[in-house]
C-alpha cells in the first residue's frame, strides 16, 4: 500500500513540474491538437451580367490560388442568373485562399470578371456577334461616275465607301457589330448616300432622285434616278398660202403626251420649256419624242430638226409651185478667126478681098481655086486693053 500511494505521489509531482516547465515534446503535442483556423467555412457569391442576348446557361468554375478547385456552378432564369459557392474553406496551411471565378467559354461572347470574392462577382458576357451588309447600287438613266455612301449604326458612322463602274456598283461591309458593347441593344443600321460625282461633260446639269430599300440584314439597295429634262421649241412655216391654223401633237414612246395649235396668234410658235423627263422612271431607257403634225388639207408636211430641240414643220401648198430661178444663159462664143489663104508665088496683084455676111462663116478659098488665077487676070486684062482702044478710036472720029 506504502509503494502505490508513493508511485501516485510521484505522478503528480510530474504533472505538476511538467505543466509549469512544459517540454518540447509537450509543446508538438498541444499544437498538434489545438483546433486551426483553416476549418472556418466562406462563401463566394456570383452574378451574371449579359450584354446582348442571353444563352440558356453558363457554367462558372471556382479557383482557389489559381487552381482548379472543382467546385462549379450553373447560372440560368431559374436562378435569377445569380448563386454562390458556400462551405469552402477559408484558408489552408499556407494563409488564406484567394478565390476567383472563371466562366467556361460561351461561342459568340466575350466575357469580363468584375468584383472580388469578399463582395461577390460579376461576370458580364458581351455578345460579339458580326455580320455583313451588302450594298447595291441601281441606275435608273444615265448613271454618274461615283456615289459615295456611308453606313449609320445608330447614327454614328461605322463605315464608307465609293461606289464605282470597276466594282459592279456593290459593296460589303465586313464584320459588322451586331449588338452595342454598353447595353447589348441590337445596333440600328441604315445607309444614306452622301453624294455623287457626274461624269465630265457627259451628263452635265443632271441630278437623280434617291431612294433606298433594303435593311442591313437583307441588304441595301440604293436606286437613283435620273431626273434630267428636255424642253423643244416647234416653229411653223408656210410654202404658199398661210393656213389659219395647224394643230401639233408631242408623242412620248409613241403616245401622246401634249397637243398644242399653232397659228398667227403665237407667232406659229410651241415652246415647251422643261417638265419632261429624258429617261423612263421605271427602266430608265431614254424617252423617244417626237412631234406629229395633223394634216393640213391641201398641204404637204415636212420635218427638219435643228440642234437636236427644235423642231420645223414645213407646210408646202400642193398647187403652188416655187418658181424656179432663171438659169444663167450661156455666153456666145467667140466666131473663130478665118484662116489667112496662102498667096500664089505667080500672082503679083494685091490680094483679092472676099465679103462674108454678118453671121456666116468665111471658108477659105480652095488650093485649086488659086491656081487658076494668073488665067483669069491675063483674061481680065485682054479685056480692058480692048475696051481702051475701043474708046480710042471713038474719040478720034468724033
Amino acid at each position: 500500500m506504502k509503494l502505490s500511494k508513493l508511485i501516485g505521489i510521484l505522478l503528480c509531482l510530474l504533472l505538476a513540474i511538467g505543466s509549469i516547465f512544459p517540454s518540447s515534446g509537450a509543446r508538438v503535442y498541444a499544437q498538434e491538437n489545438t483546433p486551426r483556423k483553416a476549418v472556418n467555412k466562406t462563401s463566394v457569391d456570383v452574378q451574371k451580367i449579359w450584354v446582348g442576348p442571353k444563352k440558356d446557361s453558363a457554367t462558372v468554375k471556382l479557383l482557389g490560388d489559381g487552381k482548379d478547385t472543382g467546385r462549379r456552378l450553373v447560372l440560368n432564369e431559374a436562378n435569377s442568373w445569380k448563386s454562390s459557392f458556400k462551405d469552402i474553406p477559408e484558408t489552408d496551411d499556407t494563409g488564406y485562399i484567394r478565390y476567383t471565378v472563371e466562366e467556361e467559354p460561351i461561342p459568340g461572347y466575350k466575357s469580363i470578371v468584375l468584383g472580388n470574392s469578399k463582395d461577390g462577382f460579376q461576370i458580364k458576357n458581351t455578345n460579339v456577334e458580326t455580320f455583313s451588309v451588302h450594298v447595291t447600287k441601281k441606275w435608273i438613266g444615265k448613271e454618274a461616275r461615283l456615289v459615295h455612301v456611308i453606313l449609320m449604326g445608330d447614327d454614328k458612322q461605322a463605315g464608307s465607301v465609293d461606289l464605282i463602274r470597276d466594282n459592279g456598283w456593290t459593296h460589303v461591309f465586313e464584320n459588322v457589330p451586331k449588338y452595342d458593347e454598353k447595353d447589348g441593344h441590337e445596333i440600328a443600321y441604315k445607309l444614306k448616300e452622301a453624294y455623287y460625282q457626274l461624269e465630265d461633260n457627259e451628263n452635265e446639269g443632271a441630278t437623280y432622285d434617291t431612294k433606298i430599300t433594303g435593311d442591313a440584314k437583307s441588304g441595301f439597295v440604293i436606286t437613283n434616278t435620273n431626273n434630267e429634262e428636255v424642253g423643244f421649241e416647234v416653229i411653223k412655216k408656210w410654202v404658199g398660202k398661210e393656213g389659219a391654223s395647224a394643230t401639233i401633237r408631242l408623242l412620248a414612246d409613241g403616245r401622246v403626251k401634249q397637243t398644242a395649235t399653232l397659228s398667227r396668234a403665237n407667232n406659229w410658235k410651241y415652246v415647251i420649256d422643261g417638265g419632261l423627263r429624258r429617261y423612263d422612271p421605271v427602266d430608265g431607257h431614254e424617252i423617244d419624242y417626237k412631234v406629229e403634225e395633223d394634216p393640213v388639207e391641201g398641204y404637204k408636211t415636212s420635218y427638219s430638226s435643228e440642234l437636236g430641240y427644235r423642231i420645223l414643220i414645213t407646210n408646202t401648198e400642193i398647187n403652188s409651185k416655187t418658181p424656179e430661178q432663171p438659169k444663167n444663159p450661156e455666153q456666145p462664143k467667140t466666131p473663130e478667126q478665118p484662116e489667112t489663104p496662102e498667096q500664089s508665088k505667080t500672082l503679083d496683084k494685091p490680094n483679092t478681098v472676099v465679103k462674108v455676111k454678118t453671121g456666116q462663116t468665111s471658108k477659105a478659098p480652095k488650093t485649086s481655086d488659086l491656081g487658076s488665077l494668073p488665067i483669069y487676070g491675063s483674061i481680065l486684062l485682054l479685056s480692058l486693053t480692048g475696051i481702051s482702044i475701043l474708046f480710042g478710036k471713038k474719040r478720034r472720029m468724033k
